[in-house]
């Protein structure tokens, strides 16, 4: 019985979320913008901004 609690434990601890960081969302958002970028899509890039942002 002590196993199998065990073994539960250890797939549960193995299935947590994993959560991106500071860092990652920034990587992400830059990500996003460089490809709108250099695909020229402007409406994808205005979207990446807050929406009162002035340009």
């Amino acid at each position: 019985m002590p196993g199998r609690i065990a073994l539960i434990a250890f797939f549960l601890s193995a299935c947590a979320p994993v959560l991106a960081g500071p860092r990652e969302d920034a990587l992400t958002a830059y990500q996003k913008f460089f490809d709108a970028f250099t695909t020229d899509n402007h409406d994808q890039m205005a979207r990446l901004f807050a929406p009162d942002a002035l340009f």
